[in-house]
């Protein structure tokens, strides 16, 4: 069987104020069955996306 990668995507202000805000947000998508989460924004937000997967949060870090 195969199955879908569900991939959810983080709106502007949802992440940018700190990782910690990131953090929480990206959790509440992952609690609804999101399996990863899309966020923009480049070479800001490095550290961010590092703080992410650190503690688990899949990324797909679009670099715009």
């Amino acid at each position: 069987m195969t199955r879908a990668l569900i991939i959810g995507d983080m709106p502007f202000g949802s992440y940018q104020v700190s990782p910690e805000q990131a953090f929480e947000n990206a959790a509440i998508l992952m609690q609804a069955g999101a399996q990863v989460a899309k966020l923009e924004g480049g070479a800001p937000m490095v550290e961010t996306v590092r703080f992410l997967v650190e503690r688990g949060i899949r990324c797909v870090p679009i670099w715009v």
